[in-house]
């Protein structure tokens, strides 16, 4: 009993000092803790009071900031008055200066300038007073421009008044006008002597040719003429000159010959030809014809013939006439100078007395701008040169418009030639002809005129951009 009692003193002992053990940690430890407490309140308290120093110093440093720049910012505007003040001053001086020189000087409008004869510059002036002087100057002046002259310079000038201005210029105008008329003129009688001199030389056949084409020109009676000439020959030996009409003419019977044969069927057969190509062309237009084995020219001069009969025009700046014959392309510009002088142009004519296969690029030499005209009658159907060569040198010399003529009896042969020149082109508004027409016509075997003559044609009409 006694162990019992001393044991559960023991006990009681141990949890007392235990207890008192722990009592004293937990003293510590708020002691710690409260101490640990009071730093960091000293921490931050010290933190704060630095925060608020810092917070003093920034804003004294940037009044510090403020105020410097206040006061550079016054410098500036300080300096900036001092050079605006400066430069009011130099600008008043400079315009008092200005002023003073404007005094001697005087400003006038150049209204035109032009180069005389001599080579020298003639200006015409105007005055701010609507007065107006011409000068003269070895020095170009600017039309439509201010000139600065001393007043002394300009008053030495001679001005005349608005009226005599508006008088002298009417006059000038009136002699500019006469002058580019005698400028037209003399080119145009330049033209027209180049064009007569290829044509063939005054003759019995050139004096009735003379009276047959005047005052209106017409291939028909031109055709009827040289069947009158024929009177006097049997046909075969009209025949037997031509050869199929293939013969390079070198008497001028055989032109005679010739036209008086086959004259009438070149004619029938481009009325039909001529009515389609109005049909691609519009009036008035702008072109260069280029007349392949020509001939007589007999394709070219029946197209003006046709112009004429039918109230149709074309400006026709040049014609190029390709034929081997001199002979014949002098009797065919002889003809073809009556229509152009009653169509009153100032069309060129170039003659090229070559065979086709001789012909070069520069030979067929034309301007972009115009539509060609490729007359080829009666000639792609012979045999005797090389159309592909042809077609290449066409391709090589020409840009633009071109418009291919071709017309020729109708046979094998023509018909495949034709068409393997058109197949040499890309080709567009291809018009397309094969018949027998049945037109008046003089027959040469029984010397009498036949109201329905059978003439045969082949024809292709085509358009190419080249």
């Amino acid at each position: 009993m006694a162990g019992l009692i001393i044991g559960a003193i023991v006990i009681i002992a141990i949890i007392f000092f235990v207890n008192q053990s722990n009592e004293e940690k937990r003293k510590i430890e708020a002691e710690r803790l409260l101490k640990i407490k009071q730093q960091d309140d000293e921490r931050k308290r010290i933190e704060q009071a630095n925060r608020l120093e810092r917070e003093r110093l920034n804003k004294i440093e940037q009044k510090k900031k403020q105020d410097e720049e206040k006061r550079v910012e016054l410098v500036r505007l300080q300096k900036a008055e001092e050079k605006k003040k400066i430069d009011e001053e130099k600008l008043l001086e400079k315009i008092r200066l200005q002023k003073i020189e404007d005094e001697k000087y005087e400003t006038v409008f150049v209204v035109s300038t032009s180069i005389l004869a001599d080579g020298r510059n003639q200006s015409f002036l105007k005055r701010n007073d609507n007065t107006y002087a011409d000068v003269t100057s070895q020095n170009p002046l600017t039309a439509n421009s201010n000139l600065r002259q001393t007043k002394e310079t300009i008053a030495n000038l001679k001005w005349i008044s608005a009226s005599e201005h508006n008088k002298n210029q009417e006059q000038k105008e009136e002699q500019r006008k006469l002058g580019e008329e005698a400028t037209k003129r003399a080119i145009f009688e330049k033209i027209k002597s180049e064009r007569i001199a290829l044509q063939e030389k005054q003759s019995a056949y050139s004096n009735v040719v003379n009276t047959l084409m005047k005052p209106v020109p017409n291939f028909w009676k031109i055709y009827e003429y040289n069947i009158s000439l024929t009177a006097h020959l049997h046909y075969t030996a009209i025949f037997n000159s031509l050869s199929s009409g293939t013969v390079i003419i070198e008497e001028p019977q055989t032109l005679i010959n010739y036209m008086a044969s086959y004259g009438g069927h070149h004619f029938q057969k481009l009325q039909t030809s001529y009515n389609s190509l109005f049909n691609l062309l519009k009036n008035n237009s702008q072109i260069e014809i280029i007349d392949y084995g020509c001939g007589q020219a007999l394709a070219t001069n029946v197209l003006y013939d046709f112009m004429l009969q039918n109230n149709k025009n074309l400006h026709v700046d040049k014609i190029t006439l390709i034929e081997p014959s001199l002979l014949a392309l002098n009797r065919g510009i002889l003809h073809l100078n009556y229509f152009i002088d009653h169509k009153n142009q100032q069309t060129k004519i170039i003659n090229i007395n070559k065979p086709l296969d001789e012909i070069t690029e520069n030979d067929l030499k034309t301007s972009e701008g115009n539509i060609k005209i490729h007359l080829m009658s009666n000639i792609i159907d012979v045999v005797g040169f090389d159309y592909i060569s042809l077609s290449n040198k066409i391709k090589k010399s020409q840009k633009g418009v071109n418009i291919f003529i071709c017309v020729s009896p109708f046979n094998g042969t023509a018909q495949s030639r034709i068409i393997g020149f058109q197949n040499c082109f890309i080709n567009q508004n291809i018009n397309c002809v094969s018949e027998i027409i049945h037109k008046k016509a003089f027959d040469v075997m029984s010397r009498k005129w036949n109201e329905n003559y059978r003439i045969t044609m082949f024809q292709r009409i085509f358009q190419s951009n080249l």
